[in-house]
């Protein structure tokens, strides 16, 4: 009788989906930034990472546009 291997499913603990979002949302910033400051209206957003949740991504999309806002209307 032949012993089987069992193969993990990969699960994301909090942690580890807190590193993801912190990680895509500063890839976010960064590239709507550069877009910004140049003057590029159409340029890729970076892919967000395959364990991310979908409705996650779309806040975080929310919320880059948003410190971006706040970033270069620090007058206002």
């Amino acid at each position: 009788m032949q012993a089987r291997k069992v193969v993990p499913t990969p699960t994301s603990s909090p942690l580890d989906l807190a590193h993801l979002c912190a990680q895509y949302l500063q890839a976010l910033f960064r590239s709507e930034l550069g877009q910004r400051s140049m003057g590029i209206t159409t340029a890729p957003l970076p892919t967000p990472p395959i364990m991310l949740p979908v409705y996650l991504t779309v806040e975080l999309k929310c919320i880059s546009k948003t410190l971006v806002d706040a970033f270069l209307n620090r007058s206002q």
